[in-house]
């Protein structure tokens, strides 16, 4: 006998996260495509999510183009790109 489906209207948007983060099992992943199945008003809602997910943006920045003045860009640019 199969469980109940925990994604319901209240909740949905955290399983559409989840999803696009790749942070579901199978089982719970099918059950969105299911919810979404009975819910298709919400696939744009799933669409936004999507279209939300964030991309670091690259940059390339010579020293020759930092001049003195520029110190403070220096340690920020440094500070970033040690993050990525």
């Amino acid at each position: 006998m199969r469980s109940e489906m925990k994604i319901t209207l209240q909740n949905y948007e955290e399983y559409f996260v989840r999803l696009i983060d790749d942070d579901l099992s199978v089982l719970e992943a099918s059950e969105v495509q299911l919810f979404l199945q009975q819910h298709p008003e919400l696939q744009t809602d799933l669409d936004a999510f999507r279209m939300a997910i964030l991309q670091p943006i690259l940059i390339s920045l010579s020293p020759e183009k930092l001049s003195l003045n520029n110190r403070y860009m220096k340690v920020i640019l440094k500070i970033t790109l040690q993050d990525w």
